[in-house]
């Protein structure tokens, strides 16, 4: 009998456990409102995903994109146009140097009458130095008229006669600077026919076809 009874009651309290339990209006509302207390909390946490919001249009190509080609090739056309104006500028505006004989002629030409005899002699041998320098593409040295006269003995392009002609009047000069004689009053039109003679020599010789 008491095992009996004892299996009624613990099958009455299992059946109670199991009955649904009823909850009030109120006691539902305030479960509802501490579930969106908490919402904030929630989507606080790392793991939490965020809303979604809705997909951006895509951007439309920037200035760049569209016209970059384009201004580039521009560029190197405007840079290759300063480039041929500014080798067409430079050759106009280029010093043109005279030949070596039109600058020896003129500072001939051009020396001072009052000058004394030591200083019209010192000044036309310096002018044919010079000259023999720039013609016969030298050293660009300070030479003196016998080591002019050394340089000239060796060189292909002088020929014997002219070589004996730029030493006799250098050594004149030198010796009439030197002495008490008046020097010769013609060294400037001695000098401007041993330039020209010069030349005559320098010149490349006729071709056959010319001839």
């Amino acid at each position: 009998m008491r095992g009996g009874r004892r299996k009624a009651e613990g099958g009455r309290r299992r059946a109670e456990n199991r009955r649904p339990t009823l909850q009030t209006p109120h006691a539902s509302h305030q479960s509802v409102s501490a579930q969106w207390s908490l919402l904030p909390l929630a989507l606080s946490s790392p793991d939490a995903i965020p809303p979604l919001r809705p997909p951006k249009l895509a951007l439309p190509p920037g200035f760049w994109e569209q016209n970059g080609l384009w201004i580039s090739l521009t560029g190197l056309a405007a840079l290759g146009a300063i480039f041929l104006l500014w080798r067409v500028v430079s050759r106009k505006t280029a010093p043109t140097i005279p030949p070596p004989a039109t600058t020896a002629r003129a500072a001939l030409q051009a020396l001072d009458p009052a000058l004394d005899d030591a200083g019209r002699l010192a000044a036309v041998s310096g002018i044919l130095r010079s000259y023999f320098i720039a013609v016969l593409g030298l050293p660009q040295a300070e030479l003196t008229s016998t080591e002019l006269c050394q340089a000239l003995a060796t060189h292909r392009k002088v020929q014997p006669q002219l070589h004996h002609a730029v030493t006799q009047l250098l050594d004149a000069m030198e010796h009439q600077r030197f002495s008490a004689r008046t020097p010769a009053p013609a060294v400037v039109e001695r000098a401007l026919a041993l330039i020209d003679q010069t030349e005559q020599a320098l010149l490349p010789p006729p071709s056959r076809a010319t001839a």
